[in-house]
């Protein structure tokens, strides 16, 4: 662990319980237990890309509760976005789908669960919009645009 993030961990009185490996750019990922053995979730970055990936994240989140669906977001507890660093300590969602995966008798089980949720998703956030159908006329004029003068031929 680095020093920024021991120095974060005593600020918000915080001990580490275990590193996390699942992460995808942020490798200073870790479960914490608060003071009141509450465990929870540290994402800390010191590098620019690493920074990049925690304020992408904050600025999702915002994005997705504001449009009314906090539930598909894990809880924020705190977050920070300085000069050297971000962080986000957020609700623990439990192990990694991968992870369960590995740890359950019936792993079909849990694919059968994550079409579920995502279709449950997608019938939530959809929403038709005059935007979207513009772009879609759009994208199929340029399709046709670009057809039309691929099949163009000079004749000499």
């Amino acid at each position: 662990m680095d020093e920024i993030t021991s120095a974060l961990c005593r600020e918000l009185d915080l001990q580490v319980v275990e590193a996390l490996t699942a992460g995808n750019i942020c490798d200073a990922v870790y479960r914490v237990a608060t003071r009141e053995s509450t465990l929870k979730i540290l994402k800390v970055g010191n590098t620019p890309r690493t920074m990049a990936e925690i304020h992408n994240n904050l600025v999702g989140y915002a994005e997705i509760q504001r449009l009314g669906l906090p539930h598909f977001i894990p809880e924020i507890h705190s977050s920070g976005e300085f000069g050297s660093f971000a962080y986000i300590l957020m609700e623990d969602c439990g192990l990694d789908f991968v992870a369960r995966t590995r740890t359950k008798s019936d792993p079909a089980s849990l694919y059968l669960q994550l079409v579920t949720a995502m279709k449950s998703i997608y019938h939530k956030t959809l929403h038709p919009s005059r935007c979207a159908k513009e772009s879609v006329l759009r994208v199929a004029t340029n399709a046709r645009g670009q057809y039309l003068s691929s099949t163009q031929f000079t004749v000499i």
